[in-house]
């Protein structure tokens, strides 16, 4: 045999060892991840979330879709209604979103996409996201915020809530638009009352 060829023979000979060596290494990296356990994780269809607070207040979540992170201890949430329901004493809450994550350790809860809501007495509001410290019983957004009662709009640099209290503080730069679309309900009201015998 020539030199050349038990080179050649030498070279393909250490080639198929690491061949060999590397398609090991890859058969024990897949063996690896398919043996390594999938995060823990929990989709649920339909559910209810409470998060009660000793003032015997609480915060209600429905959402059409629930993924639960259990390692994270989050809930990943889609199209959802939340609710403060009316006491004997107090006026209800309600608010609607495209998407929510609830941090299941603290029970805090952000509203995101498509955020909107009324109270029981007819203020209804609009926003970008808002967030409920479970801790202080507040929701609270520094996005700008557009509230409507009664054919006011009154627009602002966020608000808070307060559960206990039931009442809307407006953050910074508010100023009140009065809307149109009232206005021309209450022109049409006071024409037909002026025509009546």
């Amino acid at each position: 045999m020539t030199r050349e060829r038990k080179l050649h023979s030498r070279s393909w000979g250490v080639r198929r060892r690491g061949l060999l060596v590397l398609g090991l290494c890859s058969c024990l990296c897949l063996a690896a991840l398919a043996s390594a356990e999938p995060a823990p994780e929990l989709d649920v269809r339909g559910m209810t979330f409470v998060a009660s607070r000793e003032d015997n207040n609480a915060l209600i979540l429905r959402a059409d879709h629930a993924r639960f992170d259990t390692d994270a201890k989050m809930a990943y949430l889609r199209d959802v209604d939340a609710e403060i329901p009316a006491t004997a004493d107090q006026r209800g809450f309600k608010m609607w979103c495209d998407t929510g994550v609830v941090d299941l350790a603290t029970n805090d809860f952000e509203a995101t996409g498509n955020v909107h809501g009324q109270t029981d007495s007819g203020e209804r509001f609009q926003t970008e996201w808002v967030r409920y410290d479970h801790e202080r019983g507040v929701l609270f957004t520094d996005a700008p915020v557009r509230i409507r009662d009664r054919g006011t709009t009154v627009e602002g640099g966020g608000f808070d809530y307060d559960i206990e209290s039931r009442n809307f503080q407006l953050r910074g730069g508010t100023r009140v638009v009065q809307d149109p679309q009232f206005e021309e309900e209450d022109d049409a009201t006071e024409e037909g009352e002026d025509a009546a015998p």
